[in-house]
């Protein structure tokens, strides 16, 4: 048996987010469920970090999609609210 494994050649190599993280950032014109949390309550996020900082790839995606491209990422994965 061989010491590595080898994928095969068609295999997928990607990222994913949820819809939050896709959103980004608090203070839109409507409000997931992750902003409403964070704006009620923010300490329970850690160091109080949250949609607000933590994500704003709504506004990014292009950087974003060049930058999965550049380390070789075939696939990507999201969702929306």
């Amino acid at each position: 048996m061989s010491a590595f494994l080898k994928f095969p050649p068609n295999f997928l190599w990607g990222a994913a987010m949820s819809g939050p993280q896709s959103e980004g950032w608090l203070g839109k014109r409507h409000e997931n469920i992750m902003d409403t949390w964070y704006r009620i309550c923010r300490n329970d996020f850690y160091e109080g970090v949250g949609p607000d900082v933590a994500s704003d790839f709504l506004h990014h995606f292009e950087n974003d999609f060049r930058l999965m491209k550049e380390i070789g990422l075939n696939s990507f994965r999201t969702s929306i609210q």
